[in-house]
């Protein structure tokens, strides 16, 4: 076994299939919302959340996406809809979105805390903020 995780044929194979679940992670689109999560979030820190919520509680990630979108919405009326649109703005528009959507984003618990808001810690320190 341990020859086997070695070769670089099956590191290979790993590789596609961390791509081929990313692109499925990012490829859900909010409900109620005409564009993917790729559009939204387009960082290291916006898809490597994304992951993380969604490798765990699939069915979670686009529902947890749109209430995050949600909020960003209410509190930002004038910002387009489309996430193309957003310009010079779009670092700022993710970052928003992201420090909703990684702290609250649905996850496992242990003893009744939610383990998002310390994983999503984890990953702000591995790949910063959007820039």
């Amino acid at each position: 076994m341990a020859h086997a995780v070695s070769s670089p044929l099956y590191q290979e194979l790993q590789v596609k299939d961390f791509v081929d679940r990313l692109n499925q992670a990012i490829g859900k689109s909010p409900s109620g919302y005409a564009y993917q999560i790729k559009d939204y979030l387009q960082s290291p820190l916006g898809r490597a959340t994304v992951l993380d919520q969604d490798v765990n509680w699939p069915r979670a990630t686009p529902v947890s996406m749109k209430t995050s979108l949600d909020r960003f919405f209410q509190h930002n009326p004038q910002v387009p809809r489309n996430p193309a649109e957003w310009g010079a703005n779009r670092s700022a528009y993710e970052t928003s979105i992201l420090q909703d959507y990684g702290p609250s984003r649905s996850m496992a618990q242990v003893n009744g805390v939610s383990v998002a808001p310390v994983r999503y810690q984890h990953l702000v320190q591995a790949l910063g903020m959007p820039s």
